[in-house]
């Protein structure tokens, strides 16, 4: 997968349910094209494509956002990847 391509910001499953994020290195296990509308439930915490939170940026409740690739990632959860 192109590196650029998936540097866009990738949110959690905060879309949906408050997720603590695991720091441990996991490598995802499916990447899916899941290209639509996502909209956030409540406030969505923001990673980068290396799962380091961005503290500063954080998506707001019950806004939709367009979204590109889906992972499942074993232990810590579903994310998908925001396009701005």
């Amino acid at each position: 997968m192109n590196k650029k391509l998936f540097s866009s910001i990738v949110i959690g499953a905060s879309l949906f349910s408050s997720l603590a994020f695991n720091s441990n290195n996991t490598q995802a296990k499916t990447v899916t094209p899941k290209p639509g509308i996502v909209t956030t439930v409540r406030l969505a915490h923001l990673y980068d494509d290396d799962g380091n939170l961005i503290s500063d940026r954080v998506l707001l409740a019950n806004t939709p956002w367009r979204s590109g690739d889906y992972i499942q990632i074993p232990n810590v959860g579903n994310f998908y990847q925001v396009i701005c």
